[in-house]
């Protein structure tokens, strides 16, 4: 609708001088009419079903309180505003009509002024109301588009992460706790082996969410090229080299308020030495020996 004189309302008054009345005050508005509940109601689930109902409540056969009744009891016009225009002016009626689902209560006779105001005023709602649900379908679109997305973007994340039981093969005396905070992760576990030597990382990136998870993945690319095609196998060398990779991906000397990064624990176990390095930036290293539980702060 351009404007609330495009909608289209709905007279039922079983005394025609009371629909020419009202018919006058409405003059800029398009309007139909009906003598009687039978005609409303038809008229009602037509073709050009109207946007607003101005009903009377005493007419012969159906009165409008059952109009009304049946009008909320249909999905198809339940939700089509319906303002009572009548004699019936005592607080039990008006109480009422209301129940029954009416938005307002006009008493006669009538003051065109406040009959004119008043079905402004539900137009006007009932455009406010079709603009948000228009608005509403358009994000609800919108959230699904960026959701597929976003879960296509996980299967992609979960297929680049180490494989679970590889994992438990390398390390079988473990056990491996992964759970995101958002459907993708800034979070992530790597491994692998390099001759006799198990690499094991866990890193925390900057963000959560798609930011996080982009880091995680230049973080996994970046590990797998330092490890297994650069073969660098001493933790400390392992961080510098992926510090110095970081900085050159996200190219941070030309972009000084970049913040972005990642918090990491290295590992690397000598099976023949039986022996453990450990590297930080930030996270601690916990083990347990036989003198009981100690920490390495990051």
């Amino acid at each position: 609708m351009n404007t609330i004189y495009d909608y289209k309302i709905l007279i039922v008054d079983d005394a025609p001088e009371n629909i020419d009345v009202l018919g006058s005050v409405l003059k800029d508005f398009k309007k139909s009419a009906a003598i009687n509940g039978e005609l409303a109601l038809k008229l009602a689930n037509g073709k050009n079903r109207p946007d607003l109902i101005l009903l009377d409540i005493m007419m012969p056969g159906m009165d409008g309180f059952e109009v009304c009744r049946r009008l909320k009891a249909n999905r198809e016009t339940k939700n089509i505003p319906v303002i009572f225009i009548t004699g019936k002016t005592s607080v039990e009626d008006e109480t009422l009509g209301l129940e029954l689902g009416a938005v307002d209560f006009i008493p006669k006779p009538i003051s065109p002024p406040i009959v004119l105001a008043r079905v402004k005023n539900q137009l006007e709602l009932m455009g406010a109301r079709a603009r948000l649900e228009r608005q509403n379908d358009a994000l609800l679109e919108r959230n699904k588009y960026i959701t597929d997305s976003i879960n296509y973007a996980k299967r992609i994340q979960t297929a680049i992460l180490p494989d679970n039981i590889r994992f438990t093969k390398l390390f079988p005396k473990s056990f491996l706790i992964y759970h995101p905070k958002d459907i993708v992760s800034g979070d992530f576990y790597w491994f692998g082996e390099v001759g006799n030597k198990q690499v094991l990382a866990v890193v925390d990136c900057t963000g959560h969410g798609v930011p996080g998870a982009f880091m995680s993945l230049i973080g996994n690319t970046l590990l797998n090229e330092i490890v297994h095609a650069k073969r660098v196998i001493e933790p400390g060398e392992i961080l510098q080299a992926l510090d110095h990779g970081i900085i050159t991906e996200l190219n941070k000397e030309s972009n000084s308020d970049a913040i972005d990064g990642m918090d990491i624990a290295l590992c690397v176990i000598n099976k023949e030495t039986n022996t453990l390095k450990y590297a930080a930036a930030n996270r601690p290293l916990f083990y347990f020996t036989q003198a009981g539980f100690s920490e390495i702060k990051g």
